[in-house]
């Protein structure tokens, strides 16, 4: 299984405010229509597992028949760079995505997706493809129509006795009780419901775990009030279901210029495969003169999938002597959806010195490597006295690696061991008879050549370790 189809290798910048965008996307970015152009920004963050210094966007528009959007070739090759942020505060480096969308001039209202393909290459040269979708929401086209003659609108309109005025030649009543044509087609005044600020917890959002969610709507107007205000929340796709809360709120009245809040707690599939997920809030309200209105707004909310790695349990003997090269077998097992990167494992314990660390690199959904560590067993304090050179040790097998966002995080196995003196050449046992006629000089040198191998298994074990640490030294230096 390769990384393209596993690893998670573009993110979304959910927290910088990039030139063009009234809001980060953790605040809810909706892309914005202009002079009959759809503007649509993404920024796209790269884990440590690409190499791409470019990478290549394929833009789909949905079906010609129903889309708003003029078709034409938006496909482009975007460059990794520094882009200045949160109004100059900051740099930060990102794939940015930035389209102008030109619309059709009989388009209809409605949200429609704008799905964009990323495709690049990873670390060990494999080609990847990402695909990320935001929603446009689009007014339809105004449209013009010419105004009635101006006799047809005199005999639609009473004068102020009531009477049905003269005809066109004789010219339209202008008392103060008639109705002007402009007096007649013009619309209500309109209230319009905005999210003015939204609250996640907890933050960021994991797969397979509840959430909850509280967003704030504003009634925007100055003068008329928010009538019969019913507002649904609610997942874009089952990736994002009800965690047994209501979805639906209803407001008698929402005052000019009031913010009312909803709240709901969801649950995220465990199976969610996309990095990021959008919350639908739909209002359903009326104005003045009972008009009914609906506002769609849409908050796109960072998904991350839990990191579950685990390691066999750490297999060290209950005892060690000293002089002895220990290894230590370390087993680990991603358990979880998205690729662990730069995985590495320490040893550390009093009376162990480490011939150095263990680098896994990246572990992919389903997958299990195995590698060695091994250790020096020395006395557990050089420097102090007889009594704490040998005996029981406590140490840990230290597990670092980071998750898909680069974050670093850590694992540790605790052991315990015991440390004994190094083990003594074993000499030749005589038979019975031959020791008893046995020189007693002879029997003294025989103990004197043991101990004297005893005192050489030591110095060698010493000489061994201080070797072990003048190349440590080397190395760092």
């Amino acid at each position: 299984m390769s990384a393209a189809d596993t690893g998670v290798l573009l993110v979304i910048d959910n927290d910088a405010l990039y030139p063009g965008m009234d809001r980060t996307y953790s605040n809810g970015y909706i892309p914005t229509v202009t002079d009959n152009t759809a503007s649509v920004i993404l920024p796209l963050k790269p884990t440590s597992g690409i190499e791409s210094s470019t990478v290549r966007v394929s833009v789909d528009l949905g079906n010609p028949d129903n889309s708003p959007f003029v078709f034409e070739n938006l496909n482009q090759t975007v460059a990794l760079r520094e882009h200045t942020v949160d109004g100059g505060s900051r740099t930060l480096e990102a794939y940015l995505i930035d389209l102008a969308l030109p619309l059709t001039a009989d388009r209809q209202s409605g949200r429609y997706p704008v799905i964009l393909s990323v495709q690049g290459t990873t670390e060990a040269g494999d080609a990847f493809e990402q695909t990320f979708t935001v929603y446009v929401t689009v007014d339809g086209a105004a449209q013009e129509s010419e105004p009635p003659p101006e006799a047809d609108v005199a005999e639609a309109l009473p004068d102020f006795e009531g009477n049905t005025p003269a005809a066109a030649d004789e010219g339209v009543s202008t008392s103060s009780g008639s109705l002007t044509s402009a007096q007649a087609t013009e619309p209500p005044p309109q209230p319009k419901s905005v999210i003015s600020g939204f609250a996640v917890d907890p933050w960021p959002i994991i797969a397979g775990q509840e959430f909850s969610i509280t967003v704030n709507l504003q009634n925007t107007n100055t003068r008329v009030s928010m009538r019969n205000v019913k507002v649904t929340l609610h997942g874009e796709t089952d990736d994002i279901v009800s965690a047994g809360e209501a979805g639906s709120f209803y407001f008698a009245e929402v005052k000019p210029e009031e913010t009312v809040s909803v709240s709901s707690r969801l649950l995220v599939q465990p199976g969610i495969t996309n990095d990021a997920a959008a919350i639908l809030i739909h209002a359903d309200y009326e104005g003045a003169d009972r008009t009914a209105f609906t506002a769609d707004e849409q908050l796109v909310l960072q998904v991350r999938q839990p990191v579950r790695l685990e390691v066999d349990a750490v297999n060290i003997p209950a005892q060690v002597s000293a002089g002895e090269t220990l290894s230590v077998s370390v087993n680990v097992m991603n358990m979880g959806r998205s690729t662990v990167h730069n995985i590495r494992a320490q040893l550390e314990a009093p009376g162990l010195v480490p011939e150095g660390s263990l680098f896994l690199g990246n572990l992919e959904s389903g997958s299990a490597k195995r590698g060695e560590l091994y250790a020096f067993v020395d006395f557990i304090d050089a420097n102090g006295g007889m009594e704490q050179r040998y005996g029981e040790t406590a140490g840990r097998v230290i597990l670092t690696y980071e998750n898909a966002f680069a974050e670093e995080e850590v694992q540790e196995m605790i052991f315990v061991t015991d440390i004994q003196p190094p083990l003594l050449p074993q000499t030749a046992v005589l038979p019975e008879e031959e020791s008893e006629n046995r020189n007693p000089a002879f029997v003294q040198w025989w103990v004197s050549v043991a101990a004297a191998g005893g005192v050489l298994a030591v110095l060698i074990a010493f000489l061994r370790r201080r070797r072990q640490q003048k190349t440590y030294e080397e190395d760092d230096a």
